[in-house]
């Protein structure tokens, strides 16, 4: 598990390797599959709202990914002081190396002042890619 905190909100992310399967033809690549879990704590004193997401995905035999929109699994959660939302998702990758960053654009909903918070960089890396 990874975590940071930044402008008062942590984030924790978990990563677990799901699987690989082809991705068409045999002469065609592989696609690893990731699924990670995200667990975002307002930590202020001051009710918070996910807006945005920005992910920078990293394969290491392609170029970087950069997806971006609204919310996060169709949903722009509120997230009040101190407490926790929490969310799964997933991400294929060609090679069997990869990262996942990004950021959330967060708004104060006592003020409506957007800020950013950081997601911590966490890895996608084929388990048998270790041995």
């Amino acid at each position: 598990m990874v975590s940071a905190i930044s402008n008062g909100v942590k984030i924790d992310v978990k990563t677990d390797y799901q699987f690989n399967e082809k991705k068409g033809t045999e002469n065609e690549d592989l696609l690893f599959s990731f699924a990670y879990f995200i667990q975002i704590t307002n930590l202020n004193d001051f009710p918070i709202q996910l807006l945005r997401r920005k992910w920078i995905i990293f394969d290491s035999l392609y170029p970087l990914k950069i997806i971006e929109g609204e919310g996060v699994v169709g949903e722009k959660p509120f997230i009040a002081s101190k407490e926790t939302y929490s969310y799964n998702s997933s991400c294929n990758i060609v090679s069997e190396i990869g990262y996942m960053k990004g950021l959330y654009i967060m708004k104060n909903t006592y003020t409506d002042q957007l800020f950013n918070v950081q997601i911590p960089v966490f890895l996608l890396i084929y388990p048998y890619k270790l041995n």
